[in-house]
């Protein structure tokens, strides 16, 4: 990210410098036992107005992502507090950084990586939870953000359609548009993993360019349209993300009813080709 003034800025969810972070932590000292608020789960339940068994699962994420561990002389478990012992939430838990955060969102999302959920979605959850600033959030603060985030879109719909949006997201597809790229995509990935393999679009191309049975593409040609549909992946297979920009590059654009579909597949090709080598001159 470049600021206004032309320097880089991190792109990190936390933005502080050191010498802030180092301020915030002398504003909030590590306790003294007199500055203590202890109350059960039950009591910051109420307090963030977030039911008990929200809670409870919102304390089981917590603990497994906690990068920070809390004060040893204060250390609690995990079975006393579901057995109602008072703790502070602000202390005795630890925090989580950015990086865990992240992790325990995908977790309460349901996703494997950041990646399925929309585009800066951290940076906006660690603005939203972070409430004091420290640049880590503490149990009191994932409570509240836990509560929020287990109605939102990102966890209320499945991994598929996260997918799906996702993908209409990125290529500008109206979204009751993007069914059919889902429906074709799993019609040609016969075994079921997510992913189009060479053989499987080897026969998707057969179909789409309408080549006759009995009859086949050299395999050269098979290969070059392969290494275009799978040209910004390190992965050997294509993704839905993927396929869904190749296939509306290259074969939603053929307004000529007269051109046949494999004469319009190498027409987009060089059209675009010629459009991307003047961009970069």
């Amino acid at each position: 990210m470049v600021g206004a003034d032309g320097a880089d800025k991190p792109s990190s969810a936390r933005s502080e410098t050191e010498e802030q972070k180092k301020k915030h932590v002398a504003q909030k000292p590590e306790n003294s036992d007199d500055e203590r608020e202890e109350k059960p789960l039950a009591g910051w339940a109420e307090e963030a107005g977030v039911p008990l068994d929200l809670a409870q699962h919102a304390l089981d994420a917590f603990v497994e992502f906690v990068s920070n561990p809390g004060p040893p002389k204060h250390k609690i478990s995990k079975e006393k507090i579901l057995f109602g012992t008072p703790f502070d939430a602000g202390i005795d838990l630890g925090s989580m950084d950015d990086e865990h955060f992240g992790k325990a969102c995908c977790r309460i999302a349901d996703c494997k990586s950041l990646e399925q959920l929309p585009d800066g979605f951290l940076i906006e959850a660690m603005h939203s939870a972070d409430k004091d600033g420290s640049g880590d959030i503490d149990f009191g603060e994932f409570l509240y953000f836990y509560y929020k985030f287990s109605f939102s879109e990102e966890v209320l719909i499945g991994p598929d359609e996260r997918l799906i949006r996702a993908a209409a997201r990125e290529h500008a597809i109206p979204y009751d548009e993007i069914g059919k790229y889902k429906y074709i995509f799993d019609q040609t990935d016969t075994n079921r993993n997510g992913r189009i393999c060479f053989d499987e679009f080897k026969i998707l191309i057969n179909k789409l360019l309408k080549i006759p049975r009995g009859e086949e593409l050299p395999v050269r040609r098979f290969k070059d349209m392969w290494r275009e549909a799978n040209r910004q992946s390190s992965d050997s297979d294509i993704n839905f993300l993927q396929f869904v920009g190749w296939y509306k590059k290259y074969f939603l654009g053929n307004d000529d009813p007269d051109e046949s579909p494999f004469e319009a597949y190498y027409h987009n090709i060089r059209r675009i080709s010629v459009y991307d080598s003047n961009a970069y001159h």
